[in-house]
């Protein structure tokens, strides 16, 4: 019976987003959007039953995205510094990527699953940086940037070390 309640409220949940997306009304709108909402439905279902991982609140963690706005904003103008410089001079950007190492906490700890999910995705927020991803074993982080700038304190204060 409780499955049965979480499935319809997954996909009155879609259903209301398919609403909103599309902006109409009609009988077409209607009944695709029902027979997409119970696709969506059932795959929620399933990817909330497996239980692949666990994530746990971090106040902290979550508190580290006030950081953002001035990083967006200061990689923002080196992206367009870089862009300058590679099209009127022939100074190219300079591209690499970099390890740096981080501490990845324990593997199955929730805390420690949404400080790396959160670092990874604060991170990959900022225009001139991409993470690849954590390595565990190794305790590294690999990402790529535009141009070498140091590590901003947001990623270090989530686990990452200069």
């Amino acid at each position: 019976m409780r499955r049965l309640v979480r499935l319809v409220l997954h996909g009155a949940l879609w259903f209301g987003a398919w609403l909103l997306f599309v902006e109409k009304l009609s009988a077409a709108e209607l009944a695709i959007g029902g027979a997409c909402s119970l696709i969506a439905a059932f795959a929620s279902e399933i990817a909330w039953g497996t239980h692949l991982t666990a994530f746990g609140g971090d106040l902290g963690a979550l508190a580290q995205v006030r950081h953002l706005p001035w990083l967006i904003v200061k990689d923002t103008l080196a992206v367009f510094r870089i862009l300058v410089r590679h099209v009127f001079t022939r100074h190219k950007a300079e591209s690499l990527m970099v390890a740096v190492a981080f501490d990845p906490g324990a593997p199955d700890e929730p805390h420690d699953a949404a400080r790396r999910a959160l670092a990874i995705a604060y991170s990959t927020m900022t225009p001139a940086t991409v993470v690849l991803g954590i390595d565990q074993q190794t305790g590294r982080m690999l990402y790529h940037q535009l141009e070498r700038s140091e590590l901003p304190r947001m990623t270090r204060n989530l686990g990452a070390q200069p």
